[in-house]
């Protein structure tokens, strides 16, 4: 007797975990979702700018540099 009292408590605190698991399961799912890649794209947005720059900078020296002679 005193052994399924144990197990019907141990039922009960497994069954509230696997409810509280669902719940916030179910929560995550319909939160939306953060852009992981929105960092990266900025990062290489900014890096892509910095190196056309620096390329219309270095052929613009090279085009004074041919006429000057």
């Amino acid at each position: 007797m005193n052994k399924q009292g144990i197990h019907r408590f141990e039922f009960s605190i497994y069954a509230l975990r696997m409810e509280a698991i669902f719940d916030d399961l179910s929560s995550a799912l319909r939160e939306p979702r953060a852009d992981v890649w929105g960092e990266v794209r900025v990062v290489a947005v900014d890096l892509a700018g910095k190196i056309f720059t620096g390329f219309a900078i270095g052929i613009g020296f090279a085009i004074v540099h041919a006429v000057a002679g």
